[in-house]
């Protein structure tokens, strides 16, 4: 890795290039330009921390997405997009790419697989194509987690261009995705093949809010939470399901609500107008957060052949489980908030074309809906919140590490990119390994958009030379576990939290 090192660049710290400080549109004009795939639990955080950690704050910053899902609300939220973004500014001072016209552009389709195998293989993907929404209102002013200000432009997700990718991003490490965790082909790692650990994050499971609040209900009368709670988005309330009740829905082992009990009492979907069938919101193969959750519940491609699957499709046949796959954790979003809300939407396989009040269950990472805007909650499983907290002190252990995933020195495999220079390449190669080193500090500004009800939530930086701090300081998100083979170096996520 290059020993140049990347600041965290804020407002107060940034300095203008004089020459450049003008609205970067026109990505034509871009010096160097890198191009993302893969995960899209992370993204948000990724987009934030090239904002902050590699644009010059004083020149304009443009920040391109194909949907707002949420508005930014001061310093203190993240800007949520659906599946692409790009960011074009000028590289900060003290950067690798520093005074440089910089683009850097990301899609989530597919999730993690495809931030492994295309950029592997030099599969080509879609991209934004910027030039054709600037025309798009832009907001100015908008502040990041990290004080730094920029435009933003919708450009919906008509306009796009094929690309390359340079980089991938996975939730977890790339050999995770063979077998049923696999998009496709088992990934076949290159010999010139490089992966560089990220932060680790938190993940939860979803219930619709009207089941979250049925569940309330129940386990008030099974005594495990105080009277008044239903409807209340605290801690003390926040409603709790078995690790093995949530193994066995996964698995499709009972396909109605009322079927099973939980501590003793059977959900109720008839009560609030909802059906009965189990309904849940799963991502397709290849995503690295659904590998999180087989690998956490199931234990998939860890030390045995054959190990049970998730339940998929067909779903909604008689006697099973409805089952919605979703190629991105946005539309995760749409599937549980279609079911909540009784309304359709065209992003889940299969569309869900009639409106119906459901119960429904998925996943997400912790990134998501912490201002509970959308019509889901996480809930605390085998009693314990997802919560920074709870990580540090080792009680919550839904935790994986990412991965960001490069071949060294020769992204295009002797294809071509028009205008792609080796001293672009040089540049890109640097900004990969240092630009996405996060630390502590930078996490934890990042976190600050992810203040639950419940708690704190978000990621994690875990220690290799330093030692973690030796109480909870939720500005400071170094813990001391990790998911390290013991016998290797590099991440292995079969192996249990363990302290490092």
């Amino acid at each position: 890795m290059s020993s140049t090192k990347i600041s965290a660049v804020t407002t107060a710290v940034a300095l203008a290039v004089s020459s450049q400080a003008f609205a970067f549109t026109d990505p034509s004009t871009a010096e160097v330009s890198l191009f993302m795939s893969g995960a899209s639990a992370p993204t948000h955080m990724l987009r934030e921390q090239v904002v902050q950690n590699l644009c010059a704050a004083a020149s304009p910053i443009d920040v391109y997405i194909d949907q707002v899902v949420q508005v930014p609300n001061g310093a203190t939220q993240l800007l949520f997009h659906r599946e692409l973004w790009t960011v074009q500014c000028v590289g900060a001072t003290g950067t690798d790419a520093a005074g440089k016209l910089l683009r850097i552009a990301k899609t989530d389709n597919g999730g993690s697989g495809q931030g492994v195998t295309p950029v592997a293989n030099a599969t080509v993907k879609s991209y934004l194509e910027t030039s054709a929404c600037n025309a798009a209102a832009a907001v100015a002013a908008v502040a990041g987690n990290g004080s730094t200000n920029y435009t933003y432009r919708a450009c919906g997700s008509a306009n796009l261009f094929t690309q390359i990718p340079d980089m991938g991003v996975s939730d977890v490490e790339p050999t995770v995705f063979r077998g049923t965790l696999a998009s496709g082909p088992d990934f076949l790692q290159p010999a010139n093949w490089e992966t560089e650990s990220g932060p680790g994050l938190i993940f939860g499971v979803v219930v619709t809010t009207e089941f979250r609040d049925d569940l309330q209900a129940k386990q008030i009368t099974a005594g495990k939470l105080a009277g008044g709670c239903v409807g209340s988005e605290t801690e003390a309330c926040m409603p709790s399901l078995p690790s093995w009740y949530v193994r066995s829905v996964f698995n499709g082992k009972f396909n109605n609500w009322t079927n099973e009990e939980i501590y003793g009492q059977a959900p109720n979907p008839a009560a609030s107008g909802n059906e009965t069938r189990v309904n849940i919101c799963r991502r397709t193969q290849g995503s690295g957060t659904h590998a999180t959750q087989l690998t956490y519940f199931h234990r998939t491609n860890c030390n045995r052949t054959s190990t049970l699957p998730m339940v998929g499709q067909p779903g909604g046949s008689f006697g099973a489980s409805f089952v919605y796959e979703n190629s991105s954790a946005g539309n995760v979003d749409l599937c549980m908030s279609a079911l909540a809300n009784g309304t359709t939407t065209a992003a889940t396989i299969p569309a869900i074309n009639t409106a119906k009040s459901a119960f429904a269950i998925g996943y997400q990472s912790l990134e998501k809906n912490s201002d509970r805007t959308l019509p889901y909650r996480f809930v605390k499983l085998d009693f314990t919140a997802p919560t920074l907290e709870n990580v540090f002190n080792g009680d919550y252990d839904l935790l994986y590490f990412l991965s960001y995933n490069h071949r060294p020195n020769d992204f295009l495999l002797g294809g071509g990119r028009v205008g792609f220079t080796a001293g672009e390449q040089a540049i890109i190669e640097a900004v990969i390994d240092n630009g996405f080193d996060l630390s502590s500090t930078v996490v934890a500004q990042l976190n600050t958009g992810f203040n639950h009800s419940f708690g704190s939530s978000g990621f994690v930086v875990p220690v290799v030379a330093s030692v973690a701090p030796a109480a909870f300081n939720v500005s400071d998100p170094r813990v001391p576990f990790n998911r390290l083979n013991p016998t290797a170096t590099g991440p292995d996520s079969c192996q249990p939290l363990f302290r490092r």
